[in-house]
């Protein structure tokens, strides 16, 4: 599907609303584990969203998805929550780049949502050596810093990222 640029600012406009309550992380896209019987395995995934975010480590792309999830509001819990028990009693709540960029390209394009973990994961491989995006990650010295940032670029570039 093509990029929706109108899309994109909506969601980075709701990661901004909400950035306070995200637990930022590199290397993790959407990561964490609940207590068994806090949330079912099945259902509307917006309705827990509170308990998710306060449970998982989320990279951009996960906060595009957690936003995606609340502006939305077409993600079942079982996209992200298991069965699997953890000996503490806990039950996984996570998801792949994978099955996050087949949901969220119906809105924004891949190369866009290459583009934003390019600069919250501060690699350069994405700008063909100039690394461009890498330095625009740079910048800022906490997660929340450089996510809010992206967010911001998203909003004044009218629904395109542009390092």
């Amino acid at each position: 599907m093509p990029h929706n640029p109108e899309e994109f600012v909506k969601i980075a406009r709701d990661i901004l609303d909400r950035l306070k309550y995200l637990k930022l992380a590199h290397g993790t896209y959407l990561d964490g584990s609940i207590a068994f019987d806090e949330i079912p395995s099945e259902g509307d995934a917006k309705k827990y969203l509170p308990k998710i975010e306060k449970a998982c480590e989320v990279c951009a792309k996960g906060a595009l998805f957690l936003s995606h999830i609340r502006v939305n509001d077409k993600v079942d819990l079982s996209e992200l929550v298991s069965e699997y028990r953890f000996e503490s009693g806990n039950k996984y709540i996570g998801t792949n780049s994978t099955r996050i960029c087949d949901i969220l390209t119906d809105y924004i394009s891949q190369d866009q949502l290459d583009l934003v973990e390019a600069a919250f994961e501060m690699w350069g491989e994405y700008d063909g050596g100039d690394s461009k995006t890498a330095r625009f990650g740079e910048r800022y010295k906490t997660h929340r810093g450089r996510l809010k940032a992206i967010c911001q670029n998203i909003i004044d570039n009218e629904g395109w990222f542009k390092p």
